[in-house]
């Protein structure tokens, strides 16, 4: 297996361990934060390594790792203003 598959095989390993522990942990929001934080990392991944952004100029790779974040860090808010609106 390629560094690079192994590597996205333990973020989804740890994705899924997150996500049982997001059921039973009463920090909610920290286990979100987690989820979406190796969501983001495994995006940024397939942009730069998959689809080829490594060789692309800087601009580029800002502007796409920061939407990444963006809809990493809106779906947060979005699951903690949840989280407060319905109990």
């Amino acid at each position: 297996m390629h560094r690079l598959e192994a590597a996205l095989v333990a973020l989804f390993g740890l994705t899924i361990i997150a996500l049982f522990a997001a059921g039973h942990v009463s920090a909610r929001p920290t286990a979100h934060a987690t989820i979406l934080g190796i969501a983001a990392l495994k995006g940024r991944r397939i942009l730069f390594d998959f689809i080829g952004l490594r060789a692309r100029p800087g601009i580029w790779r800002g502007l796409l790792s920061a939407w990444v974040v963006a809809v990493a860090s809106f779906c947060w808010v979005v699951l903690l203003v949840g989280s407060y609106v319905c109990g």
